[in-house]
């Protein structure tokens, strides 16, 4: 089940009843997400403001939805990164991206959504078809939309 207030939460920094909870906001000069020994870094030099969700078990929460780990939006520069953390299975981790995006992006007013699989072994070449699907998928909703699937560690991105 997906928070009914994610909207508002973000845009208004209004929390709704029952809340689980998932925002931290901070302004940190490089928020990191770990899970598992795997962790993943953005770069934020002048030190915008960040609002980390926890998206498994926070933002959505139950069992029927597949979802990715976290969430990282920046309200300042309209960027919002989808991140999952996983040890192998990078099919699965693009499924939890995927079903993620489809559910809290059109919520979003206008972020540009990248979506970062984060994997400990196994990452696929960089031409893998699913990957070119989903990505053509998300720039029909965002032409500015990115889509990586990198070992953990040489992933950091930069706002």
């Amino acid at each position: 089940m997906v928070c009914k207030g994610f909207s508002e939460c973000h845009t208004k920094n209004i929390k709704c009843k029952g809340c689980n909870e998932c925002l931290v906001e901070t302004n940190e000069s490089n928020p990191t997400v770990s899970e598992k020994g795997i962790s993943y870094t953005i770069k934020n030099r002048t030190m915008l403001k960040v609002l980390k969700y926890k998206v498994d078990g926070g933002l959505i929460d139950g069992v029927d939805e597949k979802r990715c780990d976290y969430l990282m939006m920046f309200p300042d520069c309209m960027k919002s990164f989808f991140i999952e953390l996983k040890s192998q299975k990078w099919k699965e981790a693009l499924e939890q991206l995927k079903n993620t995006f489809k559910i809290l992006y059109p919520s979003m007013n206008g972020y540009i959504p990248h979506l970062r699989a984060v994997i400990g072994n196994g990452v696929p070449h960089t031409s893998y078809n699913e990957k070119r699907k989903l990505l053509k998928e998300m720039r029909r909703q965002h032409i500015e939309a990115t889509l990586e699937i990198k070992k953990y560690s040489l992933f950091n991105d930069e706002v």
